[in-house]
C-alpha cells in the first residue's frame, strides 16, 4: 500500500520507478529445457510489461535486489558477494525434495540430500518465491524455513504466444501422421510425470492418438517402468522427442492430458490453458490450489478415471467447449502482465524493510 503521507507517497513513486533487479540463473544452458528455463524468460518479460529493470549480471552491482533462479551450490558466492553490498535477495523456489523425486536416476536416495540442501539454500533469502501455495505449505515443513517469509505467486503464462494456430496444427498432424481425436501431453520423460500411465491409458484407448511431447533423458532416467512401456508401445502412441513447433504440437492436440505425481505449478498446464485445450490431470494436491474440477479442468485419480474422463469430453461437446472457455480465462488471470505486477510489489515492500 502506499504511504498516506506526502513524503512517503513521493518517495515511494520513486522507489517503484528507479529500482533495479538482477535476475539471475547460473548455468543456463543446464536449465534450458526444463521449467526453470521457462519461468526465468516468463521474468523477463514480466518485468519489460511493466517497465521494471534488470539485468543478468550479478558482478555488476548496479542493481537493489538479487532475484535467483537456480538451486546450485556455486550461487552462494553470488549471495555473499550480493550480501556485503547491501542487497536484498529474494529466491525463487522452482525445486522440492518432494518434486526431485522421481526424477533422474537414483532421485529417490538423492532427494533426502536435496532436502538438506533447499533447506539450507533457501534459509539465506530475505524472501521466498513459491510458484503455488502448496509449495509455500511443504517449505514451511523444512526445518529452517518454518517462519521464513514466503509468498505465493504463479510462473505465469504469455497469453500472446499460446495462441491456437489451424495451419501450424494441421502441419503438426501431417509430420507425425495423426488424426483425432489426439491426446496431447507435454514435458521431460520423468517417471513422476506419469508417463508409464500415459501410455497404459493409449494402450487401452485404440481409437484415439496419444502423443508425449519431450525429451527422452535415458542416460538421467534409466526408469524400467518407463523403458517397458516405452519399448512395447501401442502403436496409437508417439514419442517424437522434442520438437521444434511447439505451437503447432498444443494446436492439434484436442485434449491435454497430465497425469503427473508431483508439481510445484506445472507450467505445461498454463500454456495449455491459454491455449484454450480441455485439460485433464491427476487429482493431487498442487493442482486443487490452482484448478477447479469440472470448471477449468477434470481431474481423475488413476488409469481407469482417467480413460472415464477422456471419453466423457470426447462425448459431450458442451462440456468441451465449457473447459476449454474457462481454461482460457484462467490463463488470462495468470497473464504475465499481471505477473509483473505482482512482482513490481513484491519488490517495492522488500526494498521498504529494514
Amino acid at each position: 500500500m502506499l504511504l498516506k503521507n506526502g513524503k512517503g507517497l513521493i518517495g515511494e513513486l520513486k522507489m517503484r520507478n528507479k529500482f533495479k533487479v538482477c535476475l539471475y540463473l547460473q548455468d543456463s544452458k543446464f536449465y534450458n529445457c526444463s521449467g526453470i528455463g521457462q519461468a526465468i524468460n516468463h521474468q523477463k518479460k514480466a518485468l519489460e510489461l511493466n517497465n521494471i529493470q534488470y539485468t543478468t549480471n550479478p558482478y555488476s552491482l548496479d542493481y537493489d535486489i538479487l532475484h535467483i533462479n537456480s538451486q546450485l551450490p556455486g550461487v552462494l558466492k553470488i549471495i555473499r558477494l550480493a550480501r556485503r553490498h547491501g542487497k536484498k535477495i529474494i529466491i525463487h523456489a522452482h525445486m522440492t525434495s518432494e518434486d526431485f523425486k522421481g526424477s533422474i536416476i537414483f532421485s529417490g536416495i538423492l532427494s533426502k540430500i536435496i532436502r538438506l540442501w533447499l533447506n539450507y539454500f533457501y534459509s539465506k533469502a530475505d524472501l521466498l518465491i513459491c510458484p503455488t501455495e502448496y509449495t509455500q505449505s511443504l517449505l514451511k515443513s523444512y526445518f529452517l524455513l518454518k517462519n521464513k517469509p514466503s509468498i505465493a505467486i504463479s510462473n505465469g503464462v504469455d497469453i500472446n504466444k499460446w495462441i491456437y494456430n489451424k495451419k501450424r496444427a494441421e502441419k503438426f498432424k501431417k509430420i507425425y501422421e495423426l488424426k483425432s481425436p489426439i491426446i496431447l501431453s507435454v514435458g521431460l520423460i520423468f517417471p513422476r510425470k506419469g508417463v508409464a500411465d500415459f501410455i497404459r491409458v493409449a494402450r487401452n484407448m485404440p481409437r484415439a492418438n496419444f502423443i508425449w511431447v519431450g525429451k527422452y533423458l535415458k542416460n538421467m532416467v534409466r526408469d524400467r517402468k518407463i523403458w517397458d512401456e516405452i519399448k512395447n508401445k501401442p502403436d496409437n502412441f508417439t514419442l517424437p522427442g522434442f520438437v521444434e513447433d511447439i505451437i503447432g504440437a498444443y494446436s492439434a492436440g484436442d485434449i491435454f492430458f497430465f497425469p503427473s505425481y508431483e508439481e510445484n505449478e506445472g507450467i505445461v498446464i498454463l500454456e495449455a490453458a491459454a491455449m484454450g485445450k480441455p485439460i485433464i490431470v491427476r487429482d493431487i494436491p498442487v493442482f486443487r490450489t490452482y484448478l477447479k474440477d469440472g470448471i477449468n479442468c477434470l481431474m481423475a485419480k488413476n488409469n481407469e478415471e482417467f480413460s472415464l474422463k477422456i471419453n466423457e469430453i470426447l462425448n459431450n461437446q458442451k462440456l468441451k467447449d465449457k473447459l476449454s472457455m474457462n481454461a482460457k480465462k484462467f490463463a488470462e488471470s495468470k497473464s504475465l502482465k499481471k505477473v509483473g505486477r505482482e512482482l513490481k510489489d513484491i519488490y517495492v515492500e522488500l526494498l521498504k524493510s529494514n
